[in-house]
């Protein structure tokens, strides 16, 4: 059974989360470059807000990053607008109130600018929250023209509140909460909200000097005014100050969230890249519901797998298709015209063509036997028109050889036969899993490939009887070619010309849909849900200068005075301005949940209540005696006006940080469903690595999921010392029968199931580490040594010209040694199924040429005259025995294995060639180094 890898072919790189002032963050690549490579992304010190000092000046390297981030900042920052909208909603809704409560016709227009002002917050309100703005505005153009309408209205309600009673204290705490709430949620960079809360501050400062000073012309007091307007910008400073900070630590935490959310939301996409490239080759060789059952059984607890009785079959039964043989014919011709790589590379350009008409024709290849060619119409999924399509599908292969036949000058040709009927379909043993095909009909159309004749396709009758008139057909005397045929009595025909015009896209105007897969995936974040961490600090109102009635009398000269003991009895305003800053101060903490800021802020607004209602209610009344004289009465109170306007802004600054909450929940909300996402796909691609790995070699595997292949791609590595091993049960084909008892013959292959497992367990052992399973073939179990890179011999660790020849074809040794323990392990299936099974298995060694014919359908295979001897050996020797060549015997002679001579046999294509049998090992040890090493499964003839 596949298990996990220890060690993974393809590893990801080592994410981290870190973030500093100065640092750099390793993050995956980019879409268009290779899976895993990384780049390094850059926060540097440094800014176009050169206000600031340089450590909180932040910035990424490359600038691409830094504009990314910009993007999602604004996102960030675009819910926490609409809270600055609530906030202005919130001041004029206050006007109004303080204007309703004492009213006169003179705070008339008070009323109706607040109102006005208060129908614009709503409109932007509706359009911003539901995006009915362009995005180019929202972004552009809502941010300032929101600061225009809030300063539009602070000077509103300075003019028209204080026409006749202008005093350097006036709108102030409104001014301060504003400037710090521009910090909190403006969607722009530090640099243009310093400069609009400086520009705010500044003008608000310089129209209440300049009309104070007109005034009072006659009384000014020019050391008092200026102390009030020091006061101010003390203020407006620190208001300035504590908002700078506040944004600086919530780019802190945007810039930190951002990474990890870029940082995990690419990891997520490389993961699905690869798992999707891995599910593509993997479905690529095995049908889909082959792979599903597969990654089923694999991630089944230990306990269950223990508990079966058998080894998994992954074994289906198919009913009406239609199976194609297809062979070159001329192909020892012109392998002997060519070297063996560019025979390869022939082969693997030809077979990328039959791959390309297979998904034309809705064929589902199933292997490459050397030059031969197999495919089905009519599986997994079940088509009327199977025959036709698979007719198709040969007419087109005998057009295609014309492009070999001239590209290599000799006469080459397609012999293609077809037959209908009944396969088993699945896949056999643990260990690189190929689906294949068994039955007799799979028999039967072999034979009708054998009994064919070239460029011509050869059909049966059963395939005949599946046609609907679509082609014009003659007798085609397959008996007289085949004795198989002849002997079971096949009618069989060839194909002249098709009658019914075939679509590009189908058969009989049936289109196929040719699914394309993507690699492309996007890099681009979309963080529109997730919030940074942005519960920093929120900004404080500041006092409304309570909306009183406009005197048509001036001011007495003694009320811009600050006399009076420390200046409470004319300026007790400003001591809740120190509560404005306060509660700054508390919507900057952070790490602390909104109810406790709730009850700090409730704390302060409750104390400072309590002090201007109670403990400084004469000093207020005295404060709005000397400065309003008789028109005191058509006011509200001081005393009540600042401590509404703490609570307001208590509520605001609640209301924001509630929102801050909001968004930091649901970014961990989001990081967690992100990351269980990424285990999820992490996860998958563990099995699917897993299965990948099982069919191909993992150097290989490596190769193919590292970039999209076209179809004529090679992937090829020559070998110059390599063991090739052939290991059959003759005998098993007189115990394989289709009668119900067997289920159509599923028990049997179930049997033969259980054999190559137990073959495949063997490589499990560390001492046949070296080698690699290549393939099997109905009940041939092929077998390479020293194929695998960096194990090849057990010293790979030592250069080649340093390796003395024992050391050199160690893995030889091994292979022998394996074919040794494949005849005691079937020994032992013998002994408890009461069977009597043999193996017939030749050796050879010499150079081969490994690769991958098909980069869209991998078939992983090795070729050469090595591959060839090694078939001859297994083909023509005895069963019971291991039958090898000279140059294989005069090497493993010197590791003690024992031989017994059978004489020269007549070998096709190589004439006659002396042979020996391998019996066994003289000694129960190989001696490695002059050291002794047991080896298991050893047989020792007697």
């Amino acid at each position: 059974m596949c298990t996990m890898p220890r060690n993974r072919a393809f590893s990801e790189p080592e994410y981290s989360a870190e973030y500093s002032a100065d640092c750099s963050v390793t993050l995956p690549s980019d879409p268009g470059q290779a899976v895993g490579r990384t780049h390094e992304v850059t926060v540097r010190s440094s800014g176009c807000c050169l206000c600031l000092p340089r450590f909180m000046r932040l910035t990424f390297a490359p600038e691409s990053l830094e504009n990314l981030y910009q993007t999602y900042f604004r996102r960030q920052r675009h819910e926490t607008l609409l809270v600055l909208v609530v906030f202005a909603a919130l001041f004029d809704s206050y006007i109004i109130v303080m204007c309703a409560v004492v009213y006169t016709t003179d705070k008339l227009a008070s009323v109706l600018v607040a109102s006005l002002g208060l129908a614009a917050d709503i409109v932007l309100y509706v359009l911003c929250r539901f995006g009915l703005l362009p995005d180019r505005i929202s972004r552009r153009v809502v941010p300032y023209a929101l600061w225009v309408l809030i300063a539009a209205q602070i000077f509103c309600y300075l003019g028209l509140n204080y026409a006749r009673f202008h005093q350097a204290s006036d709108t102030v705490g409104w001014q301060a909460f504003f400037s710090f709430s521009f910090f909190l949620t403006l969607p722009l960079r530090l640099t243009p909200i310093v400069l609009i809360t400086t520009v705010s501050c500044g003008v608000h400062t310089l129209v209440l000097g300049v009309t104070i000073a007109q005034q009072q012309q006659e009384h000014i007091q020019g050391a008092a005014l200026g102390r009030q307007l020091l006061a101010n910008i003390v203020i407006y400073v620190c208001a300035i100050t504590v908002g700078v900070m506040s944004y600086y630590m919530a780019d802190r935490k945007h810039r930190k969230a951002f990474l990890e959310a870029r940082q995990s939301l690419e990891v997520k996409l490389n993961l699905e890249e690869q798992s999707q490239q891995q599910e593509r080759l993997l479905l690529s060789i095995l049908p889909k519901h082959i792979a599903d059952e597969m990654l089923q059984d694999m991630k089944k607890e230990p306990s269950q797998k223990e508990m079966q009785q058998f080894n998994t079959m992954y074994m289906y039964r198919h009913e009406n298709v239609s199976i194609l043989f297809a062979d070159i014919v001329g192909f020892t011709q012109l392998s002997s015209t060519c070297s063996a790589h560019e025979l390869v590379k022939l082969l693997n350009e030809l077979f990328a063509r039959f791959d390309k008409l297979a998904a034309k024709y809705h064929q589902l290849r199933i292997k490459i036997l050397g030059d031969c060619y197999y495919c089905i119409c009519g599986l997994p999924d079940y088509r009327e028109d199977h025959a036709a399509c698979s007719i198709m599908m040969g007419l087109a292969m005998v057009e295609a050889i014309s492009y070999v036949r001239e590209k290599t000058q000799t006469d080459v040709d397609m012999r293609v036969g077809v037959h209908s009927g009944t396969v088993l379909g699945g896949v056999l043993g643990q260990k690189r899993w190929q689906y294949d095909v068994w039955s007799t009909d799979v028999t039967v159309a072999n034979k009708m490939e054998a009994g064919g004749i070239p460029g011509r396709v050869h059909i049966s009758q059963s395939t005949m009887e599946c046609l609907h008139g679509e082609f014009d057909t003659e007798p085609g005397n397959g008996g007289d070619r085949c004795d198989y045929l002849k002997e079971r009595g096949i009618e069989t025909y060839l194909v002249v010309v098709p009658k019914v015009p075939v679509g590009k896209n189908g058969i009989n105007g049936v289109k196929l849909s040719v699914t394309s897969s993507n690699g492309n995936s996007p890099l681009l974040i979309n963080t529109t849900e997730c919030n940074g961490s942005v519960n920093t600090t929120c900004t404080t109102p500041e006092e409304p200068e309570e909306p009183e009635e406009l005197d048509t009398r001036p001011s007495s000269p003694s009320s811009s005075s600050l006399s009076g003991p420390g200046g409470c009895l004319y300026n007790p305003k400003y001591y809740s301005y120190i509560a404005v800053l306060a509660l700054m101060a508390t919507t900057m903490l952070v790490q602390v949940s909104h109810m406790v800021k709730l009850t700090l802020m409730l704390l302060i607004t409750g104390a400072t209540g309590i002090v201007n209602i109670y403990s400084w209610r004469d000093i207020f009344d005295r404060y709005d005696m000397a400065r309003f004289q008789d028109y005191s009465t058509y006011l509200v109170p001081s005393k009540f006006t600042m401590t509404i306007m703490i609570f307001i802004m208590m509520v605001s600054f609640y209301y924001f940080s509630r929102h801050v909450e909001k968004l930091a929940r649901t970014l961990f909300l989001w990081k967690i469903e992100v990351h269980e996402q990424k285990e999820k796909v992490y996860e998958m691609r563990r099995w699917n690595e897993a299965l990948v790995t099982n069919m191909l070699p993992e150097h290989v595997a490596r190769h193919f999921l590292g970039s999209k292949k076209r179809d004529e791609e090679l992937y090829s590595q020559s070998y110059d010392e390599i063991g090739v091993m052939f290991a059959s049960i003759p005998n098993f084909s007189d115990f394989y029968t289709e009668e119900s008892i067997n289920n159509g013959g599923i028990e049997c292959l179930r049997f033969l199931n259980e054999i190559i497992s137990d073959f495949d367990s063997l490589l499990d052992e560390p001492q046949f580490r070296c080698i690699t399973k290549i393939k099997t073939i109905g009940s041939t179990y092929m077998a390479a040594s020293g194929v695998t890179p960096d194990v090849s011999n057990g010293y790979s660790c030592m250069k080649k010209e340093e390796q003395s020849d024992r050391e050199r074809w160690q893995h030889l040794a091994d292979l022998a040694d394996f074919a040794l323990a494949m005849k005691v392990t079937l020994m032992n299936i013998n002994y408890q199924s009461f069977n009597n099974f043999m193996l017939r298995i030749g050796l050879n060694k010499g150079g081969v040429l490994a690769g991958v014919i098909g980069a869209r359908k991998p078939h992983y295979d090795i070729w050469g005259n090595t591959v060839n001897v090694a078939s001859r050996m297994e083909s023509t020797g005895v069963m019971g025995n291991i039958q090898v060549v000279e140059d294989c015997y005069n090497i493993l002679k010197e590791y003690s294995f024992r031989f017994v001579r059978r004489g020269p046999i007549f070998v096709k294509g190589k004439g006659e060639l002396l042979t020996y049998f391998l019996k066994g090992r003289d000694k129960q040890g190989s001696f490695i180094n002059g050291s002794s090493v047991t080896l298991p499964h050893q047989v020792v003839d007697s």
